[in-house]
């Protein structure tokens, strides 16, 4: 009997040890099997993680594809832009917001020209997968740009195709062409002959990837440059190459602006795109800013000012006018004044023109004018300055014709454009 019940026990305990391994041995089987599961979602996660931060950065290119476009400075975002594979169908989307350095959203015509940096832009993009309704990954990437600011110009004035400098000028700072340059005037009145000399820091010099000629002569005797005289610069390359200039004026004649005797042109009169520009003679155009940050962009398609005129600028901002055709200033206007008729920086006004030259008008035209105080740019057409006494800034333009009494001064104080793409990267985050 004793032994029964001892195989008995025997058998019991042998059971138990067996439900207890079993035991074991599930409770093990679920760990592993819990870790695996966690390790497959972790790896769902972190792979849907990625996708979604792929989607954001996928944004950030669009915005800035967006913003570098034309007219595209404007751009304030979008939103529900579908991501899909041909095989895979939609992998997510993403939202994309542009807005200035303050946080304001870009208006137009003139984009962010009130807020601090006018030339830079914040882009947020958020990435969703698969999509809004079930976001399984979600990743937010914040990006500064900035973009491209010319700044200065190597020669008061430049002509592609060339420049002529008549009689009786004087023109001072360096002067190049990447064809030629020449300097007029009867070598038999010294005191006529076309002039240059160094000043506000360039040494007066002329540089042609053509031909330099004098009437007297370059150098000794008559030194009609008083800096060094280059001819057949190598390459030719002489004057820099600028950034795209865009124009886009009223299509209408609702932009129209003809006969006026007073004109006030502001991003806060909303009138800055423009088509047709006529002032009268002793007539006042205002281009009007509000703070030292802002670049009041004015668009135009002609600008004809009368006699003894005044073209001022008002506020401590900056304005540059886009010229989509011609531009005559004529006699005793001042051009690039303050409301007290002073000086400004010519850097603060500058003319982009987009102008060819018509029949025998040239694309910008200064007729015995006062003053001028402005940086201009005209790179398809010809500027002329004809008598155009105590002018100040910088020129370049396909070519350039200084006429007799014309006295030029090199000075870009306060001179920086905006210049083509927002290529700068200024700031790169992530964002959960």
């Amino acid at each position: 009997m004793s032994r029964r019940r001892s195989r008995v026990s025997e058998q019991g305990n042998a059971l138990l040890m067996v439900l207890l391994l079993l035991a074991a041995a599930g409770v093990l089987t679920v760990a592993i099997l819990s870790n695996l599961l966690g390790e497959i979602q972790g790896a769902v996660s972190y792979r849907q993680t990625v996708q979604a931060l792929s989607l954001a950065e996928a944004g950030v290119h669009y915005a800035a594809a967006k913003i570098n476009d034309t007219g595209g400075s404007a751009f304030a975002g979008a939103s529900n832009q579908l991501v899909s594979h041909p095989a895979a169908g939609q992998i997510g989307l993403f939202d994309v917001l542009v807005r200035c350095s303050d946080g304001t959203v870009p208006g137009n015509p003139n984009p962010c020209a009130a807020a601090p940096q006018p030339n830079v832009r914040v882009i947020t993009a958020t990435g969703f997968v698969p999509g809004k309704a079930m976001v399984l990954g979600r990743r937010t990437v914040v990006v500064t740009v900035r973009q491209a600011l010319l700044t200065s110009l190597n020669f008061g004035v430049c002509g592609i195709n060339g420049v002529t400098l008549d009689r009786d000028t004087a023109t001072y700072g360096n002067v190049g062409s990447n064809l030629n340059i020449a300097l007029n005037g009867p070598p038999n009145t010294p005191g006529s002959l076309a002039r240059i000399y160094a000043y506000n820091g360039q040494p007066g010099n002329a540089t042609a990837g053509g031909t330099v000629t004098c009437s007297g002569s370059c150098g000794a005797p008559y030194n009609q440059v008083q800096g060094t005289t280059t001819s057949n610069y190598p390459g030719g390359q002489v004057c820099p190459v600028l950034p795209p200039i865009s124009c886009s004026p009223a299509a209408s004649a609702s932009g129209d602006r003809l006969n006026q005797t007073s004109l006030t042109i502001s991003a806060a009169n909303g009138n800055a795109v423009l088509r047709d520009v006529q002032m009268q003679s002793n007539s006042t155009l205002t281009l009007a800013t509000t703070s030292a940050s802002e670049i009041l962009v004015v668009q135009m398609r002609t600008l004809t000012v009368g006699q003894n005129s005044r073209v001022r600028l008002t506020g401590a901002g900056k304005v540059e006018l886009h010229m989509a055709g011609i531009m005559v200033i004529n006699q005793g206007t001042l051009f690039g004044v303050d409301s007290a008729d002073l000086d400004i920086a010519p850097g603060r006004f500058v003319v982009e023109s987009c102008a060819t030259d018509v029949g025998t008008s040239y694309a910008v035209q200064f007729h015995q004018t006062g003053r001028i105080n402005s940086i201009l740019l005209a790179p398809n057409g010809r500027v002329q300055f004809d008598q155009a006494s105590l002018s100040k800034g910088a020129i370049q333009a396909q070519s350039v014709q200084f006429d007799r009494n014309t006295q030029f001064r090199f000075d870009t104080s306060s001179f920086a454009i905006s210049a083509g793409a927002f290529n700068t990267l200024l700031t790169w985050h992530e964002q959960p």
